[in-house]
């Protein structure tokens, strides 16, 4: 197939998205290559935040790798900083649970984070009270009522 797409960083961003989807997990040493990798591109387009972000949305990371990113400046900066503390406070829920975690998803503010909650099944009443009135949108107050109205939380 030929592309009339003049911009060769979308066809570098789609080969290291290829080359991260081909993976199940990722070495040390390639996770430094990674943050380690320059674009020497013709077009001068820096792709380096793209690849931090895609990096940490693969789902490649173990635990300890993905902690450990965290040593480099960009990951605590915007907007790299929001998607990692997403996949961290996740990662998180994952681990313990809903309840456990729960002051830290209110502070968060995140709507993917609320949202995701609202799918889980350790979810509990108070968390539906609270999401329904605090939900971060009105997508998350929304479901948050069809949900209290459900057979599972109407008593």
């Amino acid at each position: 197939m030929i592309s009339k797409d003049q911009n060769a960083e979308h066809y570098r961003h789609g080969a290291f998205s290829d080359f991260l989807q081909s993976k199940n997990e990722v070495s040390d040493d390639e996770v430094t290559a990674i943050f380690n990798l320059e674009d020497n591109g013709p077009d001068k387009c820096d792709l380096h935040e793209n690849r931090v972000l895609e990096l940490i949305r693969s789902g490649i990371l173990d635990d300890e790798q993905f902690e450990s990113i965290s040593r480099y400046p960009e990951v605590l900066e915007r907007p790299i900083q929001k998607r990692y503390l997403r996949e961290r406070l996740l990662r998180k829920i994952y681990r313990h649970s809903v309840t456990e975690c729960f002051e830290e998803i209110k502070k968060c503010k995140d709507a993917q984070v609320q949202r995701f909650v609202l799918t889980r099944n350790d979810i509990e009443l108070e968390h539906v009270n609270w999401l329904a009135t605090n939900g971060i949108n009105k997508k998350v107050r929304n479901i948050s009522l069809q949900l209290l109205n459900s057979r599972r939380f109407r008593g």
